[in-house]
């Protein structure tokens, strides 16, 4: 019986997580970090919250790296928990990864 119990929480979770990241359009927020890999994203999130300026400006510098350009409407393709989102802008075929919380309706 615990077991249909967690299984069951867990489909209502992944059924409310899905609800929330539904097919809707966003618009981009100005000046988030944005990346093609998630994995250079979580990168300048950790030198951001380390305070280590000369490290995200070197991903910037690269190119890995670059600011959002606000009022660019997107979808969400892929999300990663409730921090991370992959987002395609309209009308393109690529996605790139930033903050949910660089979003807006």
């Amino acid at each position: 019986m615990r077991v249909k119990t967690i299984s069951l929480s867990c489909i209502s979770v992944l059924l409310f997580i899905s609800a929330v990241f539904a097919a809707d359009w966003y618009y981009l927020k100005d000046g988030f970090p944005m990346a093609r890999s998630k994995a250079v994203l979580e990168q300048a999130v950790k030198y951001a919250n380390q305070g280590d300026k000369e490290a995200y400006a070197s991903l910037v510098q690269s190119g890995q790296l670059a600011p959002t350009k606000g009022g660019v409407q997107v979808y969400i393709d892929d999300y990663a928990g409730v921090t991370f989102v992959c987002v395609r802008p309209k009308g393109q075929t690529g996605c790139a990864w930033t903050l949910r919380k660089a979003l807006e309706k």
